[in-house]
């Protein structure tokens, strides 16, 4: 993988990760109902973006 594919995956799966957390956690803070529908898209953020930075960078082979 070269270093630019490596450094922009690292970049979009983060924005995933933090963008997820980021709304869950303010959902949960600072909304006054509760909805599911975005309960369930942060989460989906969260699992897309972590399951990528685990493919991408923990459980990467040398020559992927």
């Amino acid at each position: 993988m070269s270093p630019a594919r490596r450094s922009l995956s690292l970049i979009c799966a983060l924005a995933l990760f933090i963008g997820g957390v980021f709304l869950v956690g303010y959902h949960f803070l600072y909304s006054p109902v509760v909805y599911g529908k975005i309960l369930m898209g942060g989460g989906l953020m969260i699992g897309l973006g972590s399951w990528w930075l685990y493919a991408d960078f923990i459980d990467a082979k040398p020559n992927s």
